[in-house]
């Protein structure tokens, strides 16, 4: 009887192993330097949950001369009636370290 439980547990814990190695994570990046000398960096990255769900980012990133950043960050998901939702969030780093 302990023996069947045991490996009914374990096929469990396996089952359950095989299905988070479904989910998939890909990552692409672009860096290219404009005619200001400007650092313009792209990012994207798209994942994919267990149950096939598809959240998506897009990171826009310039950085001048002087280590000014400006990012824009945008999500991309399908929440639970299908539609899609976004997010866009800002951020504005200085290179003096804050100031």
């Amino acid at each position: 009887m302990f023996a069947k439980t045991t490996l009914a547990a374990l096929a469990l814990s396996l089952a359950g192993l095989s299905a988070a190695s479904a989910s998939t994570v890909s990552k692409q990046q672009v860096t290219r330097i404009d005619a200001f000398g400007n650092r313009i960096t792209k990012t994207r990255v798209v994942r994919t949950d267990d149950f096939g769900d598809r959240v998506s980012a897009t990171r826009v990133s310039r950085t001048d001369i002087f280590g000014n950043r400006v990012s824009a960050i945008r999500v991309s998901r399908t929440d639970a009636f299908g539609d899609r939702v976004s997010t866009v969030r800002v951020v504005r780093t200085s290179g003096l370290g804050g100031f």
